[in-house]
């Protein structure tokens, strides 16, 4: 069965791309120097497309047997264990954000999309929406993002793509 989205999109000819792919022809679309990725955990998806010195991840640990965990999967990357809504950065500091944490809530969300610069690229993973009790056109009208129309698209229609209007207000 195809949805709605598919059929648009075999009329206009978009190509189909898996995470990785997808994840590379945004890089190749945008300048596009430091990426955050809050909330990775142990993703390392972004690796795919970005240097790890490209990719600022930060997230926070429960366990205490997780630490060991943590401290292999951080070496070698610009890891960085914290909170959200206190952020070691300053507003406008990256040029992306990789926002895939259905934990995080909408005071968090708006803290995390202060990060990027204005005319910065948010690139939302969709399963997202429900657990944010936000839906994307809620992305436009409270954060001050505009939904890109990419000559691509996620294979699974599970990525979005937004560009930064005007800073979030908090």
């Amino acid at each position: 069965m195809t949805t709605l989205d598919d059929q648009v999109a075999a009329k206009r000819g978009l190509t189909e791309l898996s995470t990785p792919q997808f994840l590379k022809a945004v890089r190749s679309l945008f300048p596009i120097s430091y990426i955050y990725y809050p909330g990775a955990c142990y993703d390392d998806t972004l690796e795919s497309a970005f240097y790890r010195w490209q990719i600022a991840y930060l997230d926070y640990y429960d366990e205490e047997d997780e630490r060991e965990d943590l401290a292999d999967f951080a070496r070698g990357r610009n890891y960085i264990t914290g909170d959200y809504t206190q952020p070691p950065f300053r507003p406008g500091t990256f040029d992306a954000v990789f926002f895939n944490d259905p934990d995080a809530g909408l005071a968090e969300a708006l803290q995390i999309f202060q990060l990027l610069k204005v005319g910065g690229i948010l690139i939302f993973v969709k399963k997202n929406e429900c657990q944010l009790n936000i839906s994307e056109s809620d992305i436009g009208l409270y954060f001050q993002f505009s939904r890109l129309e990419l000559p691509f698209r996620h294979k699974d229609d599970l990525i979005s793509v937004y560009q930064k209007r005007h800073p979030a207000q908090l």
